[in-house]
């Protein structure tokens, strides 16, 4: 999609790198100063058991998969 475009080049890389950091640092900067890791707790379980169940389902997928086709 963007190699079709000639106004995405290499020149581009940098200030779109910057331009990520300054979000990234003005977010972090936010989060700080309205106390949002009070509320990371209930979130953190929630991805933690969710990535678990990823796991898990593609430990069974690869386990069909071998008993199907050898």
């Amino acid at each position: 999609m963007g190699k079709k475009r000639d106004d995405l080049d290499r020149s581009m890389f940098l200030p779109w790198v910057a331009w990520t950091g300054i979000f990234a640092a003005l977010f972090l900067i936010l989060m700080s100063i309205f106390g949002v890791c009070r509320f990371i707790y209930r979130y953190t379980r929630l991805s933690e058991e969710t990535f678990g169940m990823l796991i898990a389902v593609l430990f069974l997928q690869q386990a069909v998969v071998k008993k199907l086709y050898g």
